[in-house]
C-alpha cells in the first residue's frame, strides 16, 4: 500500500506506531524518526522513497549503520519494503513504505513476540501503579498522623 501524507510541511503518522510497534523488540525512536523520514520522503508517482545513505545522514544526523538498523526493524514488523534499485546510475535503495496494522489484537496475532513484550510491560506498570498505591495510602496515613498530633500540641497550649 502506497503512504504519503505529507501536508503542509508535517507528516501524519498513524497513532498505532506510537502504541502498538513500540513492543516491537528492537523498535525505538529512531524507527520512527526514520518512518517519519520515509513517509516524508514517499514519490506518490513512484509508490517508493529512495534517498540515498548521505541523505539520510545529512538530514537524521544518523549514522549509516544507525539508519540500516532502523530499517531492518521496520522491515522486520512490516512498515517498510526494501528493493535494490535497478538503474545503473543509481546506487540507493528503494522504500516502499506501508500503513501500519491498526488493530492491536490483529498487530498482536502477527507479532506474537511484540505481546510478549506488552506483558511483560504491563505486568512492570501494574506492579508499580500498586506501590504507588500503598505509597498514597501511607501518605495520607502520615498526613492524619501528623494532624493528629498537632491537635494535640494544640490542645496542650
Amino acid at each position: 500500500m502506497m503512504v504519503n501524507q505529507t501536508k503542509r510541511g508535517f507528516v501524519q503518522i498513524s497513532n498505532a506506531i506510537f502504541t502498538h510497534y513500540n513492543f516491537y523488540p528492537k523498535y525505538n525512536g529512531t524507527s520512527i524518526q526514520v518512518y517519519g523520514y520515509l513517509t516524508k520522503l514517499n514519490n506518490s508517482d513512484y509508490g517508493y522513497a529512495f534517498p540515498t545513505n548521505i541523505q539520510v545522514m545529512r538530514d537524521l544526523g544518523i549514522s549509516d549503520k544507525t539508519f540500516n538498523n532502523a530499517v531492518k526493524t521496520l522491515v522486520a514488523c512490516g512498515l517498510v519494503t526494501v528493493c535494490k534499485h535497478k538503474g545503473a546510475m543509481f546506487h540507493n535503495n528503494l522504500y516502499y513504505v506501508h500503513e501500519p496494522i491498526e488493530d492491536m489484537t490483529e498487530f498482536f496475532a502477527k507479532y506474537p513476540e511484540a505481546k510478549e513484550v506488552w506483558e511483560a510491560k504491563q505486568a512492570t506498570v501494574d506492579k508499580v501503579a500498586r506501590r504507588k498505591s500503598v505509597d498514597k495510602e501511607a501518605y495520607k496515613d502520615a498526613q492524619t498522623a501528623a494532624k493528629s498530633d498537632v491537635d494535640a500540641v494544640l490542645e496542650w497550649l
